[in-house]
């Protein structure tokens, strides 16, 4: 009776315990903003969206971006959302449904599904194929000081503009 016990308590924590751990993957500062990069090893990623929000027990990520929105999101924001949404799914195993992008006067939500998934693989696959056959760093793809003041990189790039 007492080992079925023990048994049965052992299981229940365990059950607790992935429960609670799947919860708290995802840690939140009291404005609601992940407090951590996110990332996958499995793809090679790294990136932390703007926020997380809870739709009907599915997590959304949202990405802010500052400035009026065009007709349609630009294709390096869909790309970025796209990936904070595998790398939201990778955190937490829930996929979202879809990834949020906020611009001032207008958001967008991008679908998160097989198509939108196999893309982002192709893309990731050939960015890593093309960064194993490069002999040398790339180079810098901008004249501006403010965003080599803001690139978390400045410190030890070679071309940087703030010095």
């Amino acid at each position: 009776m007492n080992f079925y016990l023990l048994v049965g308590g052992l299981l229940l924590a365990t059950a607790v315990m992935w429960v609670v751990g799947r919860w708290i993957r995802l840690r939140f500062t009291p404005g609601g903003k992940l407090s951590r990069q996110l990332v996958s090893w499995k793809y090679g990623i790294t990136g932390k969206p703007d926020y997380v929000i809870y739709h009907n027990s599915k997590p959304i990520p949202v990405l802010v971006k500052p400035g009026k929105a065009d007709s349609n999101p630009h294709d390096t924001h869909i790309a970025e959302v796209i990936v904070h949404c595998l790398l939201v799914e990778e955190t937490v195993n829930i996929a979202p449904p879809y990834g949020v992008i906020r611009y001032d006067d207008r958001t967008f939500e991008v679908d998160y599904d097989d198509e939108m998934f196999e893309m982002l693989l192709e893309v990731l696959e050939t960015m890593h194929r093309d960064r194993e056959h490069l002999d040398n760093p790339l180079d810098r793809s901008h004249d501006s000081r403010k965003r080599c003041y803001a690139c978390r990189h400045c410190r030890r790039c070679d071309q940087s503009l703030v010095r």
